[in-house]
């Protein structure tokens, strides 16, 4: 009886010895998808400095003035990056949705959602928000990894964009590797 509990003791030492020189399984590294073609009337905006690609209606451009920004008939849209070091998603959407000006009202709806493969909130706005140029609707995004942009690092996107076209918007997001 001891020998056979010695020897099982033993068997299972070997085995955790040998799937121990094997290391922890490594996460393979997703594959970017490849952006599917826009709706009728859209186009693809790429920005690499943002490290993303999304669809807008056919008829935006630059907007003078303004890093990241395309806009038009209908709106515009606008990219940016939040720091939020150590935040989760809920909280930096709730920093956006809660500054000082109001942008989106004073009681705005934050709604979770997944865009890019990634965790995500939509913001939309309350009725009384009364701000001039507010950009009606933003989505905070999680970077799938910290992004580094002119050198410092970033840990969400943020997209500024009409209500109406928001969830569309956010639909054809794709990070660039």
């Amino acid at each position: 009886m001891r020998a056979r509990s010695w020897l099982r003791g033993l068997a299972i030492m070997a085995l955790a010895l040998a799937l121990g020189a094997c290391g922890a399984p490594k996460a393979a590294k997703p594959t970017p998808k490849p952006h599917p073609k826009p709706a009728s009337g859209w186009v693809t905006y790429t920005n690499k400095v943002v490290g993303v690609s999304v669809h807008h209606p056919r008829g935006w451009r630059p907007v003078q003035g303004y890093l990241w920004r395309v806009g038009g008939t209908g709106g515009f849209l606008q990219l940016q990056a939040l720091d939020g070091a150590g935040w989760t998603v809920q909280q930096a959407a709730t920093h956006e949705a809660t500054q000082q000006l109001h942008p989106f009202g004073t009681s705005p709806t934050l709604t979770p959602l997944r865009a890019g493969g990634e965790a995500a909130y939509l913001i939309t706005p309350s009725a009384d928000v009364n701000v001039p140029g507010a950009p009606g609707a933003e989505l905070v995004v999680k970077y799938p990894v910290v992004r580094t942009i002119q050198g410092s690092q970033y840990s969400f996107l943020i997209i500024d964009a009409p209500p109406a076209l928001i969830r569309r918007i956010a639909d054809t997001l794709r990070f660039l590797p």
